[in-house]
C-alpha cells in the first residue's frame, strides 16, 4: 500500500510529543513539500527530487550556514531512514544527501562580532531615548538577548511572571522543554521595566501574566521574533558581511565568545550558556586565529616582566688585603 508524501509526514511527525521536536521536523519537512509536490507517492520520489529540494533550500534566503544546510539534510536521513522501517519504501540511500563539510570556525562564521553587537545598542538606545514607545521593545530585546542567550522559543514563551526584579533573573523554557535561569545586568533591568510600562499604558494588557514579547498585545512566536530581530538589523544597518543577515542565535554565540574572552572559568560559562562543559568548550574554545592569537599574546613575556640580570660585582685586588 502506496501513501503520499504528505500523509508519511503527517505520521511520522505524530511520534514526537514535544512540540519543540515536531515543529523543528516539520519545518525542515515542510521545506521538502515545497520542491516535491506533497501529493507525490513516497515510492515515486527519486534521488533526483532530493537533490532539487536540496538545492532549493540552500537557495533560501534565510538560509546562511552550512550549520542549517546539515540539519535540513539530517532531517532527510531521519524521516527516510523512518520510511524505509516502516516499509514506505524499500531503500532509504537514495533520499540521503551527504552532509557538507563543516568549516573549523564555524560557529563564529555564525557571531555577530562586539563592535555589531555594540552598534546594534547604540543605535536603539538612542531611538528608544527619542521614541519609547516604538523602540523600547527592540532595545528590551536586543539587552536581554545579549545578556542572557535566550534562544528564541524561550524569548517567545517569556511571560512577566517569569521575570525576578530583585535578583535580576529569568526562568525560561527553551529546548527540549528545558528550565534555565537566565540572569541580566541593571541595563537591561531598567530597560525591561519601561518596556513593560509602556505595554501595560499601549496594549492594555496586564504585564504580569503577558508575554513579554508581545506586538499589539499579542505574543509573538520564534519565527517571528528571529524575522523581527533580522529587520531590525537591517534597519540599524548591522548586517554580516557577505550573509544574508543576522539571526537571534548570532547574539546567544556572541554571548558564549564574550565568557571566553573575560577568561570566564568553562563550568561557570556553561552554566550561564545552558551547555554541558564539553559542548561549551567545543563551541567557544575557538580555532578563530584572531581569537587564539590575541590569547596568546596576553600571556606572553615582555620585558618589564623579565628578571633584571644579577650584577656581578668585580673584586680588586690592591695588595693591601693580607698585610
Amino acid at each position: 500500500m502506496s501513501v503520499t508524501l504528505a500523509e508519511a509526514i503527517r505520521v511520522f511527525l505524530d511520534r514526537y510529543r514535544k512540540p519543540t521536536t515536531r515543529q523543528a521536523y516539520g519545518n525542515d519537512l515542510n521545506h521538502l513539500m515545497e520542491f516535491v509536490a506533497p501529493g507525490v507517492q513516497i515510492t515515486d520520489i527519486t534521488g533526483f527530487d532530493i537533490d532539487r529540494a536540496l538545492g532549493g533550500f540552500i537557495q533560501l534566503k534565510t538560509i546562511s550556514s552550512v550549520h542549517t544546510i546539515n540539519k535540513f539534510i539530517k532531517t532527510l536521513h531521519t524521516f527516510f531512514n523512518w520510511a524505509q522501517k516502516k516499509g514506505l519504501i524499500p531503500d532509504a540511500d537514495p533520499f540521503k544527501p551527504d552532509y557538507l563539510p563543516t568549516p573549523e570556525n564555524d560557529v563564529h562564521e555564525r557571531t555577530m562580532p562586539n563592535q555589531d553587537y555594540k552598534r546594534l545598542v547604540s543605535f536603539y538606545s538612542a531611538l528608544a531615548t527619542t521614541y519609547p514607545a516604538k523602540y523600547q521593545r527592540t532595545l528590551a530585546l536586543v539587552l536581554f538577548m545579549g545578556d542572557t542567550g535566550t534562544r528564541r522559543e524561550g524569548l517567545a514563551r517569556l511571560r512577566w511572571s517569569d521575570i525576578n526584579f530583585i535578583e535580576n533573573e529569568a526562568t525560561t523554557l527553551e529546548k527540549g522543554d528545558k528550565t534555565h535561569i537566565r540572569p541580566f545586568g541593571q541595563a537591561c533591568a531598567a530597560v525591561l521595566k519601561q518596556w513593560q510600562l509602556i505595554q501595560k499604558v499601549d496594549d492594555g494588557i496586564s504585564p504580569y501574566h503577558a508575554h513579554v514579547f508581545s506586538e499589539h498585545g499579542q505574543p509573538m512566536t520564534g519565527p517571528a521574533i528571529a524575522q523581527y530581530f533580522r529587520r531590525r538589523c537591517a534597519e540599524a544597518n548591522v548586517n554580516a558581511p557577505g550573509t544574508r543577515g543576522y539571526g537571534p542565535h548570532s547574539v546567544r554565540h556572541n554571548l558564549g565568545f564574550r565568557l571566553q574572552d573575560a577568561k570566564v572559568p568553562d563550568n561557570l560559562a556553561a552554566a550561564v550558556m545552558g551547555h554541558s562543559v564539553n559542548t561549551y568548550r567545543k563551541h567557544y574554545a575557538s580555532t578563530d586565529k584572531t581569537r587564539v592569537k590575541k590569547a596568546a599574546l596576553e600571556v606572553a613575556f615582555n620585558f618589564s616582566d623579565l628578571p633584571n640580570p644579577a650584577e656581578k660585582v668585580v673584586k680588586i685586588n690592591t695588595g693591601t688585603e693580607n698585610p
